[in-house]
This record gives structure tokens, sequence and C-alpha cells, in this order.
């Protein structure tokens, strides 16, 4: 097998995903790759290009000679870059270069050729020179990267890595070592390693500053240090890669010295593993990774001791589980399907009071802010649904917002919700410091509608805290306390409460996508889009009332 930057970086994270995709691709889930992260990375890396100023972009080559070709025209159009330093009177010592003048001149001839003929590269060659260049290929003995941004100095290169994210991770790092590494190997001489990110302290004002949007941070010591094991990490991640059986990695700790499969922390980190179900087939369930809000490295703590299943976490008295996980395992000993504390749900009820307004919110978060006023990745609230019950024996009225697409959404939004909720009304949410975050932002976004903004925030109360608490407990909810895990437990094969019927978005990921592709879709596309929405966020806030009238019922009231 050969390398690439993403391959190098998956086999970092556990060389057994390089060999399980390589033999056996068909087990992988697609469902762990995030879209929105995805197109992210796109719309960042476009804008990153012109953070220097000008520059080249050199093209995909798929039909056209593929990585080969890609090199080569990297190869030249950094020769280029550096004759043309030379031409402006710069000092060049050429044998920092994997190329002298003489090969360079030849380079840029050849790229004067293309710029002058009918080339499909002619657009590209007529930028010869730029000292710029954006996804450069190279390639060694078969290992290849694409290097976001290459600025070609006069006695070598200095190396940029573009992320969508707002802060630095290990697994950029070890990305950036594989690129330095690479290049090295190609003959070139990196003078720096840079990470380019978002900078989440930027607020827009105005037209987009990219000075201001990117942070760029030297990294060329830590690189440096994990470029010098890349070598014998790549030769070891082949062998795996390469080998005829599947790996079996040794356990720490576990009965006999190995795990029926070498599962961890890294199934999930840095990124969600799609051979995870694969891997995890023996894993007894239900087990202590089930058990709700414990840290990962508890989970396997206890699993490498062999504490593995329910009935092991049971015959361990000395664990300190939580109230949640105790109901979880209480619910397996007894085969209760639900368990409830009445007092602890009548204290929580008699908190609330009328008029009662169920809200729910939908945002939509862009990397690169589209309105004044935001920061990357700001929620944007668009959307909302509001139940109401005025009094204990009124009947139940809806109301509901949905934003115009292409306008910042914010302030009809505000408007609309001090319209809706009545005043001094007890608010439920599920999850409730969301919802609070989205007003308190609302609030301050419009002076002038702070006031009762911050009066309905105060009065927010959390409808997940009878479940986190375990004082209701389905166990078909298994450890989750998530609203689309709680309410199919609580009403199994209820068709009013069945997100799965739902015309065109079911959950909150679709529901951001969709709003945010509503300013591209024709009227009847946009019409059915928006249907889809609004009945969304209005089956949140039903859900919601359902819940609230169940936990009445298991209280006695």
């Amino acid at each position: 097998m050969n390398l690439s930057k993403s391959r190098y970086t998956r086999g970092v994270q556990c060389p057994k995903m390089l060999w399980l995709e390589t033999h056996r691709p068909e087990l992988f889930d697609p469902s762990v790759m995030n879209e929105s992260v995805l197109a992210a990375g796109n719309e960042v890396g476009d804008l990153a290009m012109g953070y220097y100023g000008a520059f080249v972009e050199a093209p995909f080559l798929e039909e056209a000679g593929g990585f080969a070709a890609m090199a080569e025209l990297t190869e030249r159009l950094v020769a280029a870059a550096v004759l043309a330093l030379a031409r402006a009177g710069v000092s060049v010592p050429w044998d920092a270069w994997p190329f002298d003048e003489t090969q360079a001149r030849v380079a840029t001839d050849a790229l004067a050729a293309q710029a002058a003929g009918a080339d499909p590269l002619a657009a590209v060659a007529a930028q010869a020179g730029c000292p710029v260049i954006c996804e450069a290929t190279f390639a060694a003995d078969g290992d290849l990267c694409m290097a976001d941004i290459l600025r070609i100095e006069p006695d070598g290169v200095r190396l940029v890595e573009v992320k969508s994210s707002t802060h630095v991770r290990d697994v950029y790092l070890h990305d950036m070592a594989f690129q330095r590494w690479v290049l090295v190997a190609c003959g070139y001489r990196v003078l720096e390693t840079s990470l380019m990110h978002v900078d989440g302290s930027y607020v827009r004002a105005g037209a987009l500053d990219l000075a201001g949007l990117f942070a760029v941070e030297d990294r060329t010591e830590e690189v440096l240090a994990l470029a010098a094991g890349v070598g014998e990490r790549a030769a070891l991640l082949k062998a795996v890669a390469d080998a005829p059986e599947e790996p079996a990695l040794v356990a720490p700790g576990r009965e006999g010295g190995r795990a029926p499969h070498d599962i961890g922390p890294h199934c999930t980190s840095p990124y969600p593993c799609g051979f995870k179900a694969w891997c995890w087939r023996d894993v007894p369930r239900p087990g202590v990774f089930d058990l709700a809000g414990w840290q990962a490295r508890r989970r396997f703590r206890l699993y490498d001791a062999g504490v593995a299943t329910f009935a092991d976490v049971a015959a361990e008295p000395s664990l300190r589980l939580g109230a949640l996980p105790a109901r979880q395992v209480e619910a397996w000993e007894t085969g209760a399907e639900v368990l409830a504390d009445a007092p602890v749900l009548r204290r929580f009820l008699d908190g609330l009071w009328y008029p009662l307004a169920f809200l729910d919110f939908e945002t939509f978060q862009q990397a690169v802010p589209p309105f004044d006023g935001l920061r990357p990745y700001e929620q944007v609230p668009s959307q909302f649904s509001l139940h109401i019950y005025e009094g204990p024996d009124a009947p139940l009225l809806h109301r509901e917002f949905l934003a115009d697409a292409g306008a910042d959404p914010r302030r009809a939004l505000a408007e609309a919700l001090v319209a809706a909720v009545p005043e001094g009304a007890c608010v439920l949410a599920y999850n409730m410091s969301f919802e609070k975050a989205v007003i308190l932002g609302l609030a301050e976004a419009f002076p002038d509608l702070a006031e009762r903004l911050e009066a309905i925030r105060a009065a927010v109360r959390d409808l997940m805290t009878p479940f986190k608490a375990g004082a209701c407990y389905a166990a078909a909810q298994g450890g989750s306390v998530s609203i689309k895990a709680v309410l199919p437990a609580l009403f199994p094969g209820n068709p009013e409460l069945d997100y799965h019927r739902l015309p065109g978005v079911a959950n909150g990921s679709e529901a951001m996508a969709a709003f945010a592709d509503l300013a591209s879709l024709d009227a009847d596309e946009a019409a059915s889009v928006r249907a889809g929405l609004l009945a969304y966020c209005r089956l949140d806030t039903l859900a919601m009332v359902r819940l609230w009238e169940r936990l009445g019922e298991l209280a006695g009231e």
C-alpha cells in the first residue's frame, strides 16, 4: 500500500483501520462521514487560498495522468516560482532545490508554451512564477501528499496546512509531519510548517476579512519532532495494511493478554471509525459501554479488567455508578420496562407553572459567518416551535416561526418569540442550556428586546432534568437521555411521535442542512422543505408535551 496524508493519519489513529479499508472495504459504515464538516472544510480551504494574496491553484488531474501528472505540474510551478525570484534580482541558492537553474528555465518555458496554446492547463500555466501554490502535489516512492498552501522562498518552501477547526488538534500535527517527510524525500528544504485555522474570536463586520477570519500558528518545532518518526511508522503501517491476515493487537490487562478485538478510545477519537461495528461485534451488550455519562477511559479500564457486562457491574458493589447508570443496571436486573421515583417527579413538576410553554429552536452554523455580528460556527436560530397550555384545563395551542432563507433571521425570530411566549410563562426546554444560550445571544444582539428576552430566559426550566437524574428511566432508552431515545422508549409504536414518519426532515442535522439549502431551491422544492422543517420542529415540542404528561402520570398526579 502507498500512503497519502489521510491514510497515514488514519493509520496513526488505528493501524487496523488501514488493513480493513484495504481488504474489507465493504464493512465500512459511511454514516460516520459528516457532510457538513466536509462542506465547511471545502469552503474554508477555498477562502484560505487567498490569504497571502495572489496564488496559483494546481488542479486535480484525475483524467489527465493522475497524481503523477499533478506532481510533475507542481514541480514545474515551484521551479518557475524560484526562477521568477532569481529574475527579480533575489539571490537564489540553487543547491537548496531539487533542480538547477537550467532545469528551472526548461520548466518555465514548458509552462509558457502551455499558456500560449490550447492546453487544458493554459490558465494555470499562465500564472507560472506565482510564489504561492495551492493544492501542490508531491510524490516520493509512491507516497504522496497535497499541500494546502505552499509558499516559495529563495532557499526553500513554507508549508501551510489549512483546517476549518477553531483549535489545534494532535492529529493535525501528524498530518503536517507526513507532508514534511514527503517533501523532504522529494528533495525540498522545508523552512517552516504552519497551521492555518479559523479564529473563533473573529466577529464579522462588513466584508469578510481573511486576516481576521484565520489564525496562523508556526508549528515547525512540534512537526520536526514527529517527522523524525514518520519513516519508521509509515513502514509499519504499510506492513500492517499489506498483511494477509486481519491484525489482532494485544490489549493490556485482558485475561490471557488479548481482547476479542483491539478496541479502545481510538475507535471514536480523533474521528469516529467506520469499521467500529465490525471490531465491536463481540463486545457484550448491555455492558459498560452502555452506561450513561461515563468517560471512555473509565469504561475501558473496567473492560480491560474483565468487567464487561451488566452482570459484571452488578457483581462489583464497590463501583460508584451514579444515579442514571444505577437505574440502567436495576432495570436490567428486575426486567422493569419503566422505573420512576414518584416523589422526585412530583417535586420537579411542582416547580413548573402556567402558562406553560414548550420551546424548541432549530439553528444553523457556518464556519464562515454569513452575517455581520456573527462569529465562526455561532449558532444562528432560524426557527422555533412553541406548544402552550395557558391553564390546567386550557386547550393545547401551537405557535411557530420559520425564517426566510438568504437573510439574517435573528431579528425577525426574536420579535416573533417575544410575541409568542405568554407574559410570565414557565418555559420548558429539553436540554435547556441550548435554548438559554440562543435566547442570550438574541438579547445581546438586540438591546431593545433584551428585557423581554431575559425574562423568558429566566423562566426556562429543563424537562431533561428528571431523566438525567434517573427519576424516570425506560429500559429501552439505553444509556441515552436524548429526546430521540426517551420518546420511543416511553411511547413505543406511537405513530403520532414517530420521527421516521416525518416528510423530509427527521433529525437536527437534517434540519440544519435543509435550511442552509433553502436559498438555492426553486419555489416548489423550497415549499416542500419548509413544510418538512415546520413538521419536524413541531414534533419536537409536541414530544415534550407528551413527556411532561407522562411524568405527571408516573408521579401520580
